[in-house]
């Protein structure tokens, strides 16, 4: 469990601007946990939040099961982790020659948007770390997914990166707090964020030009 949650934790603290020391079992809670939805946030819907964070808990446990005995990096009792294409949630996937999952995904990315002082780029994969190589310390990716929402993440390298409000999205004048007011469910911290988690597992509806014109705005009006 200490293993799964420094993992997990590291990521949602730092976003990918710090490396995870075990990827793979990163991906793995990225592929069998599923977030409870943000859709009903601030809603009271007390039973439908209930019943998401039992699934949340079950899938948890099922995961640590499957951890049990083994080392760091050894990751044989959970089995093919999939999915690792959500950039606030998943890591690089351990294979047949970096069996501890170490090794960072070969991730693209293109950039679609330019903005004041920040950029909006489009990826397939987990490819939020290689724009902050790329020296692009404030970003938005974007996935568009089959069910013809979008997935975003909002994401600044650390809090030390001025002139890019992340969020929280209750706070005046953060970009999640203007992507909120648009479309409800936007949520995060400080230095990063992403689009609503609806039950059905869609995302976003709102278009890239739209978030980029939003976004924007937020970050002329910080000065």
């Amino acid at each position: 469990m200490r293993r799964l949650v420094e993992a997990v934790a590291g990521r949602d603290a730092h976003g990918p601007a710090y490396p995870v020391a075990e990827p793979g079992l990163l991906a793995a809670f990225a592929a069998r946990v599923p977030l409870p939805s943000r859709a009903d946030a601030g809603r009271g819907n007390a039973a439908r939040m209930a019943a998401d964070l039992g699934r949340c808990v079950a899938a948890i446990a099922e995961l640590t099961r499957g951890l049990a005995g083994t080392e760091p990096g050894d990751h044989t009792g959970l089995g093919d982790p999939a999915d690792t294409s959500d950039p606030v949630r998943a890591g690089g996937q351990a294979d047949a020659d970096d069996p501890a999952g170490r090794r960072r995904p070969a991730a693209s990315f293109r950039i679609t948007h330019v903005g004041t002082g920040w950029v909006m780029a489009t990826s397939d994969t987990d490819a939020f770390d290689r724009v902050y190589e790329a020296g692009h310390a404030r970003a938005v990716m974007w996935r568009p997914l089959p069910d013809g929402s979008t997935a975003y993440t909002v994401g600044r390298r650390s809090d030390l990166v001025d002139g890019f409000p992340v969020g929280p999205a209750e706070a005046p004048g953060t970009i999640l707090g203007a992507l909120a007011a648009r479309e409800p469910g936007w949520g995060g911290g400080s230095s990063i964020g992403g689009a609503p988690r609806r039950p059905d597992g869609s995302r976003s509806s709102l278009h890239p030009d739209a978030v980029f014109t939003i976004v924007e705005a937020a970050v002329t009006a910080a000065g």
